[in-house]
């Protein structure tokens, strides 16, 4: 600002030397007994020093706060890396699962259809021989029936009566009244596939276990080492830090839930497989009735 006219108040035409702190902006000598005569007013070399050590400070803040979050940038892509990783390796488990579940649902359906077709085998093994032994006394009747009617034409009694002899009998044949070949029943077949089905799906789903969902959680597992300096009054911690039993309740904790569970915060630092790092955070504890911590 070097022109002299930009220092001066445009209302009262006089040089702009005092600072007005109520609405931050440049007065003149008669603007504090005019327009700002009620508010607090100094000098521009004393606004000046005030808002230097404001801006310096803030300077200061900024690389911290950029700092800050070029850390949390790099956790979020930690996060994302792992995500990508932890999906690939789930996907490629279900997949695993999933085949070994195929597998056994073809193998089902392969058994069941052999056991259909083997039913059906039988009943048309026992039709086709009942059928065959029917052709064979149709023949055999036929035939007799040839003969008795050529016999019956012959005029020559030594003849006729020879023949009449090897005729007498009728040739063996079966009581068909109460033979039948029944249809294959399929009742409770594909019940029980089902059935086998199902045991083998539950004995899969018995593998799955929740040790997938351990491993998974196991990788943000972390040492904590509590510091007692910031831990709050009721919690007792043990000598190393790493562990917290809760005292007698009071102020400033919360009571979470049913089971009785309470909630504290301490600062403290976290290291390990989850937890490298990470360095000095505020950790929320919580502990239930039974001492237990998470």
């Amino acid at each position: 600002m070097d022109r002299l006219e930009d220092r001066m108040c445009k209302k009262h035409d006089r040089l702009l030397e005092l600072f007005c702190q109520t609405e931050e902006v440049c007065v003149c000598l008669l603007c504090t007994v005019t327009d700002h005569k009620s508010h607090p007013v100094v000098p521009l070399k004393e606004e000046y020093e005030v808002k230097t050590a404001q801006l310096g400070k803030r300077g200061a803040e900024v690389p911290q706060k950029i700092q800050e979050r070029k850390q949390k940038i790099e956790e979020i892509k930690d996060t994302v890396e792992l995500s990508n990783k932890d999906a690939d390796r789930e996907i490629a488990h279900g997949g695993q699962v999933f085949t070994a579940l195929i597998g056994c649902v073809e193998k089902g359906r392969d058994e069941f259809n052999q056991t259909v077709k083997e039913k059906l085998k039988s009943t048309v093994t026992q039709a086709e021989d009942l059928i065959k032994e029917l052709e064979q006394e149709i023949e055999d009747l036929t035939n007799q029936s040839s003969k008795v009617k050529r016999l019956s034409h012959t005029e020559d009694h030594l003849h006729f009566l020879q023949s009449f002899r090897s005729l007498k009998d009728p040739p063996p044949t079966r009581d068909w009244t109460t033979v039948e070949v029944r249809p294959p029943s399929y009742v409770g077949t594909l019940r029980r596939s089902l059935d086998q089905l199902e045991e083998t799906l539950n004995m899969e789903m018995k593998k799955l276990p929740d040790d997938a969902e351990l491993k998974r959680v196991q990788k943000y597992e972390v040492d904590v080492t509590v510091d007692p300096d910031t831990a709050h009054p009721k919690l007792i911690l043990s000598e190393d830090g790493k562990q917290a039993a809760l005292g007698p309740r009071g102020a400033g904790e919360k009571r979470l839930g049913a089971r009785g569970a309470h909630e504290c915060q301490a600062r403290g630092r976290a290291g390990g497989k989850g937890g490298a790092g990470l360095g000095a955070k505020l950790l929320t504890v919580v502990i239930d009735r039974e001492g237990r911590q998470g």
